[in-house]
């Protein structure tokens, strides 16, 4: 009946598929060496194979060593294939200054991880049974837990992958690779099943040492609670699948606050439904708009960069709009997720949703420092979570940039361009708003004007830009005119605003033109420094971070835009805007056409 019922289990849940191969975590103990000895038996039903994963973790002197050669041994004797990991928990949990209990987890669960990557597995089988859910969600009870604590267990979960960087690190988005095929039976007929079956195991000594917390709830709360109300395991299992139903209603309404994730690199959004983007969910339109913690990888990835050999760092930052502070018990799980997104999988407490909601009522710009490295900000309608890395941008000369051709610069790219005024620039696609078809255009630089004009066929619509007084573009289209668009040449037929989020688009638009003769020799492309200064095109002369100001550029983005500057003198601000001095006119001999955009990533 045992073996008959559990068989239910993993085909109802879809627990495991044809072909899986599920390494069962055996510590040695009655749970696991069931859960193993059951999975052998079905092997062949579910057509899958069985393995086995011990981590030996140093606690507890020969008595775990002995654990794991036992667990070896049964192992050899069954034909299953065995994977052993040993660690020095005491030496490890000194150095991170974290507990014993907590560096195990972390060290066992990193070497799930590295089976997987390394394709040993495609599931890991864990041996919670009933009784460990009853008993974590009491746990968390007392910690004073929300209701996404009150959930428990999950029968398959995507589970947390061990530490990096100082922060647990998940699967990304690879689908559900933890099961627990014994969810649903309680200790008692576990126990019952190794009995019938006269399956091994050893006892762990520890399991009955009260100074480990959970220890101290099993063997000395829960009887004496059970002595009055018997029923208590399952109230609390109940309990948890009442709170996982209301949970993933307050999850539904988080996707529709309009919450969003984001790498720096390669993302646009959309709103659901309403077009015309007010009150919408978010879509992806491209990936890297996460919508639930599954889906979240690392803090950083690291890309190649074929131009030089070098690596770029592509970050992610999480938006929680203003409104969804004034809907508590949704604001938790939205902090929750925009942890996940920067990697991080701990408990926030209520001191730092405090911290946020005072970071509310501040400034725009300012700024609170969260837990594990994260950084929250407020900016313009949102609080936004990112993870400082501190690492400097290094500073390129123009003459070594425009030798180049392109380059990264942190996580944008910048390609440059010099041209003859007078002469043609080939451009190799180009695509006019509601076409399918890409169509090659030819772009010509005569006397400060840009002409586009379509190679063998008639445009939907015309374009003529004007680079009228250098890198500010009036553009024609259809009788339509923007005027003062700084630095960027919109799709066919449409007029879009700067906006706020300078780097918030990816359409790699963002085109400076300038005068190459009127650039100092000395000048080169950086971020940020002190004392920088800015002449405003048709203005006066401002503290290049007051401009920043101005424009509402936000904070985290002031200190990695590039600028061309020449000493202090910023001779044009990547992307946006650039200075009277180096602006096009009809005397203009030679242009340097400088085009900001985001990785792709």
């Amino acid at each position: 009946m045992f073996l008959k019922r559990l068989y239910g289990e993993i085909i109802s849940k879809k627990l495991i598929n044809g072909g899986d191969i599920a390494a069962v975590a055996v510590s040695g103990g009655v749970d696991s060496m069931c859960l193993l000895f059951a999975l052998k038996k079905l092997e062949k039903d579910l057509n899958f194979k069985v393995a086995a994963v011990n981590a030996e973790h140093g606690i507890r002197g020969q008595a775990s060593v002995f654990d794991s050669g036992f667990v070896r041994g049964f192992c050899e004797n069954a034909g299953i294939e065995f994977f052993g990991f040993s660690f020095d928990i005491p030496k490890i949990a000194a150095e991170r200054g974290i507990g014993i209990e907590e560096c195990a987890r972390e060290e066992r669960y990193g070497a799930f991880k590295r089976l997987f990557d390394g394709g040993k597995c495609t599931k890991i089988a864990l041996a919670h049974h009933a009784d460990d859910q009853a008993e974590t969600i009491f746990m968390r009870i007392l910690r004073g837990t929300g209701v996404s604590g009150l959930c428990g267990m999950k029968a398959q979960s995507d589970g947390i992958f061990g530490r990096q960087g100082g922060a647990m690190r998940e699967n990304e988005g690879r689908g559900e690779i933890f099961i627990r095929p014994f969810l649903n039976f309680s200790r008692a007929e576990i126990e019952a099943f190794a009995r019938e079956e006269g399956i091994p195991y050893v006892e762990d000594e520890s399991n009955r040492d009260a100074a480990y917390t959970r220890n101290f709830i099993r063997n000395e709360v829960f009887p004496l609670i059970k002595g009055r109300f018997p029923g208590l395991a399952g109230a609390l299992t109940r309990l948890g699948e009442s709170a996982a139903e209301v949970f993933s209603y307050l999850e539904k309404k988080v996707d529709e606050s309009g919450l969003i994730f984001e790498n720096f690199g390669g993302i646009e959004a959309e709103k659901n439904g309403d077009k015309s983007g007010n009150n919408g969910g978010i879509e992806a339109r491209k990936s890297g708009i996460i919508r639930d913690k599954k889906e979240a990888g690392n803090n950083v990835r690291v890309i190649p960069n074929e131009k030089n050999n070098a690596t770029v760092s592509a970050k992610k930052i999480a938006k929680i709009p203003e409104s969804l502070f004034f809907e508590p018990p949704l604001l938790k799980i939205a902090v929750d997720r925009a942890f996940a997104h920067l990697s991080v999988f701990r408990d926030i407490e209520k001191r730092h949703i405090d911290e946020l909601y005072k970071l509310l009522r501040g400034r725009n710009g300012g700024e609170a420092d969260m837990p594990f490295g994260v950084t929250a900000v407020k900016e313009y309608g949102y609080i936004v979570f990112y993870r400082k890395d501190g690492a400097e941008i290094p500073q390129i000369s123009l003459a070594d940039a425009l030798k180049k051709g392109g380059f990264y610069f942190g996580d944008l790219e910048i390609r440059l361009k010099k041209v003859e005024n007078g002469g043609a620039l080939e451009i190799e696609k180009f695509r006019a708003k509601g076409e399918t078809a890409r169509r090659e255009i030819v772009e010509e630089i005569k006397g400060g004007v840009l002409k586009r004009e379509m190679k063998n066929e008639t445009p939907d619509c015309g374009i003529a830009e004007t680079v009228k007084e250098g890198g500010i573009l009036n553009v024609n289209a259809y009788g339509k005119t923007a005027d003062l668009y700084r630095g960027k040449s919109p799709e066919c037929g449409s007029i879009e605003s700067l906006e706020n989020d300078i780097l918030n688009k990816t359409d790699n638009g963002k085109t400076l033109y300038l005068d190459l003769a009127k650039i100092p020799k000395n000048a080169v492309i950086r971020t940020v420094k002190e004392g920088d200064v800015f002449q405003k095109f048709g203005g006066g002369t401002k503290k290049l971070r007051d401009y920043y100001t101005d424009l509402k550029i936000q904070k985290r983005l002031r200190e990695r835009l590039p600028v061309l500057a020449a000493g202090s003198d910023i001779l044009a601000v990547l992307g946006v805007e650039i200075c009277g001095g180096v602006k096009l006119t009809a005397e203009t001999r030679e242009i340097l056409i400088v085009n900001l955009c985001r990785l792709n990533v």
